[in-house]
């Protein structure tokens, strides 16, 4: 119903040259996941969960990390099971099949797409904030998208360009700066 499957042993085996190199030490791995689970929002979503959760907030902190925490030890398992590369499209390939894997994909695909973009707008905030600092001040043209009456959010395209070009450096490098 849901396409073919992949065996479970055919996930890890790869041919000869094509599998991922292996770069990243534990340090890296720990690094990385509590960027992942931690991220932006500690810094950008503070103010609107103390506004909307008011003294509650530190709760509220507490259930979204036992949350995070769940599906940060879910993943650690599939890992363990199935260490391949593709994440939860390769989870989703081994156990749903080839259909459902693909929508799953694509789903991350477009999920990333607006974290990474709602990251970069909250950084943007703290890069305007530098620069005005330092004595220098944009058009509000430049400040905000064509939602918010602008043209383009320029900091937050730098702050998505830079991101880009520290994972092109090398995934150690990013891990290392993380």
């Amino acid at each position: 119903m849901f396409g073919p499957f992949k065996p479970l042993g055919s996930a890890t085996r790869h041919a000869e040259g094509q599998a991922l190199a292996k770069t990243l030490s534990w340090p890296h791995l720990i690094a990385l996941g509590v960027g992942a689970i931690v991220g932006t929002g500690i810094y950008t979503l503070t103010g609107v969960g103390a506004e909307r959760a008011g003294p509650a907030v530190i709760l509220a902190f507490a259930i979204a990390g036992a949350v995070c925490a769940c599906a940060a030890l879910a993943y650690a398992e599939l890992a363990t099971l199935i260490p391949a590369a593709g994440s939860a499209y390769t989870f989703s390939y081994t156990a749903l099949g080839e259909t459902l894997a693909w929508v799953v994909g694509w789903s991350l695909i477009l999920e990333y797409s607006l974290a990474c973009s709602t990251v970069a707008v909250g950084w943007s905030g703290y890069l305007v904030g530098w620069i005005q600092a330092a004595g220098v001040h944009l058009p509000p043209e430049l400040l905000s998208g064509p939602h918010g009456g602008g043209i383009i959010n320029l900091p937050a395209v730098v702050v998505a360009l830079s991101v880009m070009g520290m994972l092109i450096a090398g995934t150690r490098e990013s891990a290392t700066l993380n």
